[in-house]
């Protein structure tokens, strides 16, 4: 391979990654998260979670689903569970409201 080809494979294989890091900091800036984690508490009264130290609330929109995509209820959520959060960042406060919620195979 001349050093010329490999420099111009290596320089667009750069602009791609830039470009692919760039996007996913353009979705988190409009509020778009997306993250797996341990849950370390919960409050089914206050409809609340901390996820990796995050506050996480929910609504009556947000979907719960087992391992195997079948929907669950908050209240079978257990504290050290692994999950999978989908959410968007609420606009008057620092918590982050969950739209789908999965939880992850141990």
């Amino acid at each position: 391979m001349k050093p010329k080809s490999f420099y111009k494979i290596v320089t667009l294989a750069l602009l791609i990654l830039i470009l692919f890091f760039s996007l996913q900091a353009f979705a988190a800036e409009q509020g778009i998260l997306r993250l797996d984690g341990s849950l370390m508490e919960i409050n089914l009264q206050k409809n609340m979670m901390v996820v990796n130290e995050k506050t996480f609330v929910w609504d009556k929109k947000t979907t719960f689903l087992n391992e195997s995509g079948t929907p669950i209820t908050p209240d079978q959520l257990k504290v050290d569970q692994k999950v999978y959060i989908e959410g968007e960042r609420m606009s008057n406060k620092r918590a982050i409201l969950i739209k789908e919620i999965h939880l992850l195979p141990k």
